[in-house]
């Protein structure tokens, strides 16, 4: 089953294509930019989690100051490489992730161990947290003064849920939930009042009559600003055996979140260019395993 996740902004029109191939061929050569920091996979975790630890790192380094990516191959004048490193069967004590900076000509110039729960999380979410909790101390391996301004007490920060509706069985509260921690862990971070945040998040839910032994489940997912105006609306449907979720959701309101929290951050970054009203890009978000292998249902 596909859980397809499409992006709709409250103006349509036609997107700009700026790295679109060019029919007739033409080449717009673009000068290389001065990137301070590449980070390198995470070394002594799966792949796919070293990979996502290096981008969840990159993106944190930016909010202060520096600037980073994980793609391989890219100049940078530093490198930083990270080894996770699990205690011994019989310690009891946390893992650790020792990160290296190194310079252009390979020497080491900082190191800076980070303590982690073992065994390591692999999850987006925890992903997130762990690429997070370094970056200031990293920064300053760099060079950079390491400091967030301090917030006045008119700057807005974050993204608040407000509610979740319309949901059978638990999934308002089940999607609530699953929703904020994910956001927690993400670029844009949880706002705890709709007075404080940047903007705000509405979830609805539909679910369709069963038809045939199976049913229809849609959830509507609006983004606007703190005083109503719309910036966008990430969907998501999905067949569901019928009464699939009449009780609990368990695990699949985690898959859903972590599905739409990537249509809401996209939604987030095309608003940042200051034309919230320009149409976001539909694009398949997540895969979910045929109706045989979900997850079994939860007890009452």
């Amino acid at each position: 089953m596909v859980l397809a996740l499409l992006l709709l902004a409250a103006a349509c029109g036609p997107l700009p294509q700026p790295f679109e191939h060019v029919a007739q061929g033409s080449a717009y050569p673009l000068a290389e930019l001065a990137i301070d920091v590449r980070v390198a996979p995470v070394a002594g975790l799966p792949a796919s989690s070293g990979e996502a630890l290096a981008r969840a790192v990159a993106e944190n380094l930016g909010a202060y100051g520096v600037t980073a990516t994980s793609r391989p191959g890219t100049a940078s004048r530093f490198v930083l490489r990270g080894v996770y490193a699990a205690p011994a069967a019989a310690t009891p004590a946390d893992a650790a992730i020792l990160w290296t900076l190194y310079d252009a000509e390979g020497e080491a110039t900082g190191i800076h161990t980070q303590a982690v729960e073992a065994p390591f999380a692999t999850d987006p979410g925890a992903i997130g947290v762990a690429g997070q909790r370094p970056a200031k101390a990293l920064a300053a391996l760099v060079g950079v003064d390491a400091e967030l301004p301090a917030a006045g007490p008119d700057v807005r920060r974050g993204v608040f849920l407000s509610e979740v509706a319309g949901a059978p069985g638990d999934g308002n509260a089940a999607l609530a939930t699953a929703l904020r921690r994910v956001l927690e862990a993400g670029p844009f971070g949880l706002a705890e009042t709709a007075d404080g945040a940047t903007h705000v998040v509405r979830g609805t839910v539909t679910a369709d009559p069963p038809k045939d032994g199976n049913q229809r489940i849609a959830i509507a997912w609006r983004v606007s600003t703190p005083d109503g105006r719309d910036v966008g609306e990430a969907n998501q449907e999905n067949m569901v055996p019928a009464g699939r979720l009449d009780r609990r959701w368990g695990g699949i309101a985690g898959l859903a979140a972590q599905a739409a929290a990537e249509g809401i951050v996209e939604i987030l970054q095309r608003a940042g260019d200051g034309d919230p009203a320009r149409s976001a890009a539909g694009r398949p978000s997540i895969v979910l395993p045929p109706s045989s292998d979900l997850p079994p249902p939860a007890g009452p």
